[in-house]
């Protein structure tokens, strides 16, 4: 055989080598090769059919400008590039040992992609099934259901409506399917799952987002360091209606606090410390102790059933303190105020009346450091003051001293001459009162002589 017809066949081996056997063009017999074979020097041209039985060596390179058809298999050892126009395999899949699938334009299109090794890919977009047994990377990643077994690494995978599931672990950049599910860990900037998540692990980068739409997330642990800062919920629910327990525990300085609801709706707390301001527009009840380290401020009503403990020296300050309003009643009831000792500061106004108990004083104070306390009626003609009575001929009766307020009973008077009663005729009369509930009246009389004139008594009046 000529040079130019081994140069020839060497050619064309190396092409049905690389590209599989050409069994589109094989015909059911050969013809003879030098009715067809033409050389020259840069070229050999073969117009008809090229059959070799065993090996075509190619010692550069094969150029095919038409289809190249492998029906049975086609093998590459060291790498199989196709520069544009990518590859379309319609059935049977594309199986790759190793080495690995490199695509620079084109891309890959296949009805089903099986690949038991590694896969990296700029962008992968698929309209049936990826299942990858080894790891998957990718720049982006689209279509209805992925299935992995090793790693997932993509910028951004979308599901649509299907799902991703993957035993190893998932990351990319943005994750968005109907269902995710993984046993490895979850590392995503963005999650957006509108039907079950599950994951091992579920890692956000910083700046990261999980929008649940309308999912329902069950049993759910949160570990340490959990930021909920700046969340925004229209609606928390924690527990059942139906339950009788505390749904919500919190832990800290090695004590646990239940929160949860009473049998009224309202919220219980088994101790509650208010470092800061405290504001209820509605009704606080406080079953246990109450205990105020700072200021305690209440603009409306404060019912406490249990009784107000106040410790320090500062007290309580209050323009107004009244008993309780019994049932059926609008006046309050009775308070009772006890202690040791009581100490009552600048004027006291009673607008009823004021009871000593049984036993009971009322003690001024000892007169000490030049001050000393009085009783002081105030102008209170109820109380004390003054009565004039005229006397003619050595006896007189004094107008009735009438009561703003009427006495429960008729109360005790008591007389002091305020002028000389004598009128000067050096004799002493006598005197008395006659007491009713709405007043009394003076009476004088002159046992020997008959002056006559006006006295001036202060009295002092006492209920009995």
């Amino acid at each position: 055989m000529s040079t130019h017809l081994r140069y020839a066949a060497s050619l064309s081996g190396a092409a049905v080598l690389i590209g599989g056997v050409l069994t589109s063009a094989v015909a059911s017999s050969a013809n003879p090769l030098h009715a067809f074979v033409r050389s020259a020097a840069p070229r050999t041209t073969i117009k008809g059919d090229l059959y070799v039985n065993r090996v075509l060596h190619v010692l550069n390179n094969a150029s095919f400008y038409g289809h190249t058809y492998a029906h049975d298999a086609a093998q590459v050892w060291k790498g199989l590039t196709v520069r544009t126009g990518g590859v379309n395999v319609m059935a049977n899949g594309i199986t790759v040992a190793s080495g690995g699938l490199t695509v620079t334009a084109g891309g890959v299109k296949a009805d089903s992609l099986v690949l038991s090794g590694p896969m990296q890919a700029q962008n992968g977009s698929f309209g049936g099934n990826l299942s990858v047994t080894g790891n998957l990377q990718t720049g982006a990643i689209s279509g209805s259901t992925a299935t992995l077994t090793g790693k997932l690494t993509s910028v951004g995978v979308d599901a649509g409506t299907g799902s991703i599931t993957t035993t190893g672990a998932l990351s990319a950049g943005s994750l968005s399917a109907a269902t995710i599910s993984t046993t490895g860990a979850l590392t995503a900037l963005n999650v957006t799952a509108s039907g079950t998540l599950t994951a091992q692990n579920l890692n956000f980068s910083s700046g990261g987002s999980v929008n649940f739409a309308n999912a329902t997330v069950s049993g759910l642990t949160l570990g340490t360091n959990v930021n909920i800062s700046g969340a925004t919920a229209s609606l928390l629910n924690v527990g059942q209606p139906s339950g009788t327990t505390s749904p919500l525990n919190l832990s800290e300085n090695s004590k646990t606090v239940a929160l949860g609801v009473d049998a009224s709706g309202n919220l219980s707390v088994p101790a509650l410390a208010v470092n800061g301001p405290l504001s209820a527009t509605g009704a606080l009840n406080v079953g246990g102790t109450a205990t105020f380290l700072g200021n305690a401020s209440v603009t409306g009503n404060a019912t406490i059933n249990g009784a107000l403990s106040v410790t320090g020296n500062n007290g309580i300050t209050a323009n107004l303190i009244s008993g309780p309003v019994p049932s059926g009643q609008q006046n309050p009831g009775p308070i009772g105020i006890s202690g040791s000792a009581i100490t009552l500061s600048g004027p006291t106004t009673s607008v009823g009346g004021v009871t000593l108990g049984s036993g009971s004083n009322l003690n001024l104070s000892t007169v000490s450091g030049g001050s000393a306390s009085h009783i002081v009626a105030n102008q209170d003609s109820d109380v004390a003051g003054s009565v004039s009575v005229t006397v003619t001929s050595g006896s007189g009766t004094s107008g009735q001293v009438a009561f703003h307020t009427a006495y429960g009973a008729a109360p005790i008077v008591i007389l002091t001459p305020a002028s000389d009663p004598t009128l000067g005729s050096g004799t002493t009369p006598a005197w008395y009162v006659t007491p009713t509930v709405a007043g009394f009246t003076v009476h004088v009389a002159f046992p020997t002589s008959t002056p006559s004139g006006s006295i001036t008594f202060d009295y002092v009046v006492i209920g009995s």
